[in-house]
């Protein structure tokens, strides 16, 4: 984040959520052409001001027959008045390896779970790229 502007995380938030709401493309016309669906979502983690990344649950108690999950990666739902409303990406891992962490992921889902955040106790914000979303 720059300085000491705390509306910098809020202005990179908005221009995430305003290139995700572009990019929809109706339906028919992905039909129409046979081309690949566009990236709706630019995932990213962020950063606790003490440097380390910020996670968030989703499924907790296996409500919606899936596993509990744990992520630090979000897509932009909503954004207001210094909150937002992030959506968990819910990341699956290379299955080679045991080890679940950030760097063993291979790709990331949207998920039906959201957790609304007070962006002033965030540092950082690090993007990723959209075709790691599936």
């Amino acid at each position: 984040m720059k300085g000491n502007n705390p509306g910098y995380l809020a202005d990179k938030l908005e221009q995430i959520h305003l290139i995700q709401s572009t990019v929809r493309e109706p339906d028919w016309i992905k039909k129409l052409y046979l081309i690949n669906p566009v990236k709706d979502t630019i995932p990213f983690l962020l950063y606790l001001k003490d440097g380390n990344p910020f996670y968030a649950h989703g499924n907790i108690g296996k409500r919606k027959g899936a596993e509990c999950f744990s992520t630090p990666f979000f897509r932009i739902e909503e954004l207001k008045d210094g909150y937002a409303i992030l959506k968990l990406l819910k990341p699956s891992y290379f299955p080679d390896s045991n080890d679940q962490s950030i760097c063993n992921v291979c790709n990331l889902e949207k998920s039906a779970f959201c957790i609304d955040v007070d962006l002033e106790m965030f540092g950082a914000i690090q993007l990723f790229d959209t075709e790691i979303v599936c």
